[in-house]
């Protein structure tokens, strides 16, 4: 089975040696290149700059040592086995300071070689694979018709594709460095600073959002946008990955209805589990005996609607009540779940 290395130098003054290593590589890997001494070593390294390299310590005019600290500082990313006749500790120090990956001993056991190219060969595939990924990736993001941008925790643009041009009339190198805010209207802007403080706060809100949002032009775009946060290990805020999608005036009107309709299914539903009465009076809600029951308050408390969502809405529920917020202060409601209201139980 041939190995998945493009090219690999051998730095070896003994022909015995150079013939050892062609009879056990050859058949493994297509381009195999031969140095004789460290000079003509670096030569050809310049010239092919292959990935992985096997030097003698012991070669004529330049030493191998001095060879694979050459190629370090140069080629970090080389992967540099280093043959050596003798166990000298000093000699393997500075090897290391150096920054060489492997050590082998004369004469080499043809077995444990092959060992180490092959779990090399694998780290060299499955990076070159990867790259390849992001560099399709990266294709996909830029030539994109959705706009996508990355902002830091502030609201700073980090990264823009092409479509900034159509959303922010500039090219993405002008974009990047600007608030989010600079691009859009002043109704716009407001609304984005609100949702990036909500973001804040809760870094596990809603992953998608409907938006209407004006340009500082005055064009108008009906977007649905998806939201991806990065948090760092302690849970804060880094960055927020935004993928705008243009829809058609009807269709956002459309999405907007059936989210509408959602939640007055969500609110039907709940009403039917454990149902008590929220009565405004004076800006203060009034509830049922059943409510001051099950959390052991005096039923002549009266209690603030903010107190209310504060002490008693469960996390998950707390958007939805705010956004019903008007309708629960002008009339009689009856909704609450009961695993709703129980936050602190």
């Amino acid at each position: 089975m041939s190995l998945y290395i493009n090219s690999l130098l051998i730095v070896e003054d003994d022909k015995e040696c150079i013939d050892n290593y062609l009879n056990i590589l050859s058949n493994k890997i297509k381009n195999i290149i031969v140095a004789t001494n460290g000079e003509e070593a670096l030569h050809i390294f310049n010239l092919h700059t292959p990935k992985i390299a096997i030097i003698d310590v012991d070669i004529p005019i330049i030493n191998g040592l001095q060879v694979a600290k050459y190629i370090k500082e140069k080629y970090t990313d080389t992967y540099i086995i280093l043959i050596t006749g003798h166990d000298d500790k000093n000699f393997l120090f500075d090897a290391i300071n150096i920054g060489v990956d492997k050590f082998m001993l004369k004469p080499i056991n043809p077995k444990m070689l092959l060992n180490i190219l092959e779990r090399q060969s694998t780290i060299l595939k499955n990076s070159i694979h990867d790259l390849e990924k992001e560099i399709n990736f990266y294709h996909f993001v830029e030539n994109a018709k959705n706009l996508m941008l990355q902002i830091d925790s502030h609201g700073y643009i980090k990264y823009v594709n092409k479509m900034s041009k159509v959303y922010f009339l500039v090219n993405p190198d002008e974009a990047i460095g600007n608030h989010i805010t600079t691009f859009l209207s002043q109704e716009s802007r407001v609304k984005a600073e609100r949702y990036l403080e909500k973001i804040k706060i809760n870094p596990n809100i809603n992953q998608q959002i409907e938006s209407k949002f004006v340009n500082k032009d005055g064009k108008v775009f009906y977007v649905i946008v998806f939201i991806n946060k990065i948090l760092d290990n302690f849970g804060n805020l880094i960055y927020i990955n935004l993928n705008v999608n243009d829809v058609t005036e009807l269709k956002f009107n459309e999405i907007k209805v059936k989210k509408i309709n959602h939640d007055i299914s969500i609110e039907q539903q709940i009403a039917k589990i454990c149902s008590f009465e929220c009565i405004l009076k004076d800006k203060s809600l009034k509830a049922s005996k059943n409510f001051y029951n099950i959390f052991g308050l005096d039923e002549d408390k009266e209690i603030t609607f903010d107190d209310f969502i504060t002490n008693f809405v469960h996390q998950n529920y707390q958007d939805f009540l705010l956004r019903h917020r008007e309708g629960i202060l002008t009339r009689k409601v009856e909704f609450i779940k009961i695993d709703l209201v129980m936050k602190h139980s």
